[in-house]
């Protein structure tokens, strides 16, 4: 048969029912050709994968929500149990940020009772004690007044330059 005539020939596509020609359809690695067409397994592939995708998510979300839901009553039943935890695990990483940086206000030398760790170069940064302890160099201690003092400055005045020259010439 020549390569014209099997072009010129046509079969009917056993999920549309369309009579289409040979083009139409894939052809496997053993030669025959792959039914249904191009268009049905196309949809076909399309609606299985959001069918997967969709369930994936239900999945998902069921288990978040159990979750919660578990989570909730163990909270509920043990909140002094939960709160000394999340104090522990604060105060660690507290502790270990003032042991790094120091514990006295870079800019007037107090000792806060609450501070802020604030970036030397006046990025974005997530606000995370482990974020802190891997980039200590970027970040001294403010007291919450001198803190807002420098943003008010910083937002008002147009001679940043000057300031963070001033008040950072010390941390090198």
């Amino acid at each position: 048969m020549s390569l014209q005539n099997e072009q010129n020939q046509q079969i009917k596509c056993p999920h549309c029912r369309r009579i289409k020609s040979l083009n139409d359809f894939y052809t496997r690695k053993n030669g025959k050709l792959s039914l249904p067409c191009k268009e049905c397994s196309r949809t076909t592939h399309r609606n299985r994968y959001y069918e997967i995708k969709n369930q994936i998510l239900r999945d998902t979300e069921e288990f978040k929500a159990k979750r919660r839901v578990i989570s909730k009553r163990w909270m509920d039943s043990f909140p002094e149990k939960r709160k000394q935890i999340v104090e522990n695990h604060y105060f660690q990483k507290r502790g270990k940020v003032l042991e790094l940086l120091g514990n006295i206000c870079f800019i007037c030398g107090e000792i806060p009772k609450r501070f802020n760790c604030h970036e030397i170069h006046n990025k974005k940064h997530p606000k995370d004690w482990n974020y802190i302890l891997t980039h200590k160099d970027d970040f001294v201690i403010l007291c919450n007044k001198c803190h807002a003092n420098f943003h008010f400055y910083l937002k008002y005045l147009d001679k940043f330059e000057i300031l963070k020259r001033n008040v950072f010439a010390n941390k090198g």
